[in-house]
């Protein structure tokens, strides 16, 4: 028996090279679709014929049926001839099954994959048939192939990873360089300043500025250097207006940030600044999401004699800023949320155009990462807060990070607060109180750890 395998684009064009080479009488052992490597390629019908040779008589009809497959069989009704005219004619017959004959858009859902016949014997001479199992080399070839794209996408990382390590040491390097080629009398200051938190960049900033107005003489001098120093810093800070009450209504004072940065704490500490100059305050809670807000306002109420309120809506809030009169400053304390939190962004929206508070702080935790705080402010800048109040200010192991975020997003600055309870009483910044507290030891730089 000869047997051959065609491929075509279409099943009619692999059924015309059969009928070309191995003629009419052909037999249809397997039709099916293939693909390239992996599933991928263009898709082609690949046909499995044979052509009965010395081994079969080629006049004996039982022999060519028993070796046409059994998906491709007839109905015992109709009449068969072992063509191929008629392999297609029982092909178009099954229209629910083999919709794809000649239509290639259909081929993707149906299958043309038929079982090989079992062994038969025709005239004392025996043809085995061939399974479908694949073997064990080609399972491993197909893993082989499958396991390609991981293989190369863990080269890829590792690539990525070595770049991303090798740029690390690059900007290493350029930065010793950058620091070696500045002035001596300029090295301790910048290892001082980088060690406090201050960024590279703002670093170099504030060095060359002081190296512009100084004279070469007095670099040398720890006294000149830090005066010119200072001054230069107090003056990159922006402070914000004073808080201050319009005739006839309340001010109204919103804090909002992201959940846990300390905004309860924070009010808490205004209102008491507040009272104590004289002025009547009052806290609306609207953060009912963290437990046990609303029973440590009514504790802090009930110590100091400030009135706190809870308020679940806007509308709830509003009703209570129309009824307290002759009370001068109102803060609302807001639930934390972040963008990500649908729901609570939203909220926070609607709270801020219901209420329209005269100021929306927004309460950053000190102890956060610089790149952090700076998606905030980006973040929270576009629902309208127009200044910014750092909070656990006595739990920051380095707070040259505040001078970075202040200048860097370019946001006043009103309060800071302390994390601690009764740790430092709440005070309006000035710059050179922010001086002092960001930068306790640099006006006491040792004499001899200066390069002379």
């Amino acid at each position: 028996m000869k047997m051959k395998t065609y491929l075509a684009e279409t099943l009619a064009e692999a059924m015309q090279k059969v009928k070309d080479e191995l003629g009419e009488d052909a037999i249809i052992l397997k039709t099916r679709q293939v693909k390239g490597p992996l599933g991928v390629g263009k898709e082609q019908f690949e046909i499995t014929a044979a052509l009965e040779g010395d081994l079969v008589d080629p006049t004996d009809r039982t022999t060519k049926e028993a070796y046409r497959p059994a998906a491709f069989k007839v109905e015992p009704a109709l009449p068969r001839e072992p063509s191929l005219k008629n392999e297609a004619a029982s092909l178009s017959a099954y229209p629910g099954q083999y919709s794809a004959l000649g239509n290639k858009a259909d081929s993707r859902t149906d299958s043309f994959s038929v079982p090989m016949v079992s062994t038969s014997s025709t005239k004392g001479n025996n043809i085995k048939g061939r399974s479908l199992a694949p073997t064990h080399s080609e399972w491993d070839e197909f893993m082989g192939q499958l396991n390609l794209p991981l293989r190369e996408f863990d080269k890829m990382r590792s690539g990525i990873l070595e770049l991303t390590t090798k740029l690390n040491k690059l900007q290493g390097s350029l930065d010793d360089w950058d620091r070696d080629q500045m002035e001596e009398w300029s090295q301790p200051w910048y290892a001082a300043l980088t060690d406090l938190g201050l960024e590279v960049s703002l670093v170099k900033e504030l060095l060359r500025k002081v190296q512009y107005v100084l004279p070469q003489d007095k670099r040398n001098q720890t006294s000149e250097v830090w005066n010119r120093l200072g001054r230069i810093i107090q003056n990159r800070w922006v402070i914000a207006e004073p808080w201050k009450n319009k005739p006839g209504r309340p001010l109204v004072a919103m804090a909002g940030g992201l959940p846990g940065v300390g905004k309860t704490h924070l009010l808490t500490q205004i209102a008491l600044h507040f009272k104590q100059i004289g002025k009547t305050c009052a806290i609306i809670n609207l953060d009912h999401s963290k437990l046990g807000s609303g029973g440590a306002l009514e504790a802090f109420s009930r110590a100091t004699g400030i009135l706190c309120a809870d308020a679940y809506t806007g509308q709830e809030a509003q009703g209570l800023l129309q009824s307290w009169i002759g009370v001068d400053l109102v803060l609302l304390d807001c639930p934390g949320t972040w963008p990500g939190d649908v729901d609570g962004w939203t909220e926070m929206a609607g709270l801020i155009r219901e209420l329209e508070p005269d100021r929306k702080i927004l309460v950053l935790d000190s102890t956060t990462r610089q790149g952090d705080l700076m998606e905030q402010c980006k973040t929270f800048r576009s629902l309208g807060f127009d200044e910014i109040s750092f909070s656990k200010t006595d739990m920051s192991q380095s707070l040259g990070c505040l001078y970075n975020i202040t200048v860097k997003a370019q946001l006043p600055l009103s309060w800071m607060s302390a994390g601690r309870v009764g740790s430092v009483e709440m005070q309006w910044p000035t710059a050179l109180g922010l001086l002092a507290k960001i930068f306790p030891d640099l006006p006491c730089l040792q004499e001899e750890a200066v390069v002379l």
